[in-house]
């Protein structure tokens, strides 16, 4: 399999390595920002069994709302979104040092290739990470819906689940 030349849309000088190790890094940071959510979820559902004789047993009550247990389950994704504009403007700053390379930018007969090289980066990784905030989202709601006993369940679960946003 061929592998993608991230030359042409990293800024000159910069590593072809970092294009994927800054999606990477975010991915990695919304993912483990999201096991917040998790352990909150698996506190919440632990408190509707007990132990008795060796046996865990349902004993009932209502598990917080799914927003409740979210809380910040999704800011890594929307720091990492975040993030995206000083990587832009790093980009952009980085054709001002060493070789000077805004000079060779500026003098191509492509005017856009400067804005492809500066934003290209930080506009895929904002999408990638919000599309990974959704998939999340959507996710943690299942796990939400499909684990939690009905008769747990807040009669408000579904209105919790849109008024997130």
């Amino acid at each position: 399999m061929k592998k993608f030349d991230w030359s042409g849309v990293l800024p000159l000088g910069i590593s072809q390595r970092q294009g994927p190790k800054v999606l990477i890094t975010g991915l990695t940071a919304g993912l483990l920002v999201n096991c917040i959510y998790l352990l909150r979820y698996a506190s919440a559902y632990g408190d509707l069994f007990r132990w008795v004789n060796g046996k865990r047993v349902y004993v009932g009550g209502i598990i917080p709302t799914f927003r409740q247990l979210l809380d910040r389950g999704l800011y890594g994704c929307w720091m990492a979104m975040l993030a995206m504009l000083p990587l832009a403007w790093y980009y952009w700053r980085s054709h001002y040092w060493g070789s000077k390379s805004i000079y060779t930018m500026r003098r191509l007969p492509d005017g856009s290739q400067l804005r492809r090289r500066c934003l290209t980066i930080p506009l895929l990784g904002a999408a990638v990470f919000f599309l990974e905030a959704m998939i999340l989202w959507q996710l943690d709601f299942l796990l939400y819906w499909f684990f939690t006993p009905e008769a747990s369940l807040p009669s408000v679960h579904w209105m919790a689940l849109w008024s997130l946003w």
